[in-house]
């Protein structure tokens, strides 16, 4: 076990996992997250389903920073989309070189990537982030639906007489 004041793993440790509209990278290599997000909604026309399992491009990015910590090394980095069904699809992977860090423990990498999702329909979606055998975190967004423009108001109209009785719907004409 370790002592009191010490760690027994030496990294690399997980500095951000978070979802963001844009990554700004400036010339001295200092980054910024910008308009950090937990939901996204996608506009769609009512004759116009997404179907499972197609992918949707969207608008935003993951970002995934690590710092070396003590370690020098390789490891494989692991996401995987879990969707509002439970249903598990491998989302990215890549093998991170910590070898540059020197003695620096405060080097490591960023990683920022263009969030592609496969459709599972809408509801809570998880990106569960593993380095090497360590699950590290698990960054949750939820997908919602919402109907765009004239197709909206038609839905409207349509959901509101509906409710009405037969004499209502009589008057309102």
């Amino acid at each position: 076990m370790a002592k009191a004041g010490k760690r027994s793993d030496r990294g690399p440790y997980l500095s951000a996992a978070l979802i963001c509209e844009r990554i700004l990278t400036e010339s001295d290599r200092v980054i910024s997250a910008m308009r950090i997000v937990d939901t996204i909604t996608i506009s769609t026309d009512a004759e116009t389903s997404i179907p499972k399992g197609g992918v949707l491009p969207l608008q935003v990015t993951l970002l995934v920073s690590f710092k070396a910590g003590h370690f020098r090394g390789k490891q494989q980095l692991n996401i995987t989309l879990v969707g509002p069904s439970g249903k598990r699809k491998p989302f990215f992977g890549a093998e991170l070189d910590f070898s540059g860090a020197g003695d620096e423990p405060e080097g490591g990498n960023n990683l920022g990537i263009r969030m592609h999702v496969q459709w599972d329909g809408p509801g809570l979606y998880w990106l569960e982030i593993s380095l090497g055998t360590r699950e590290l975190t698990r960054v949750p967004f939820r997908l919602k639906l919402a109907r765009s423009g004239a197709n909206k108001l038609e839905a409207e109209k349509h959901r509101v007489g509906e409710n009405l009785t037969p004499g209502q719907k009589r008057r309102q004409k």
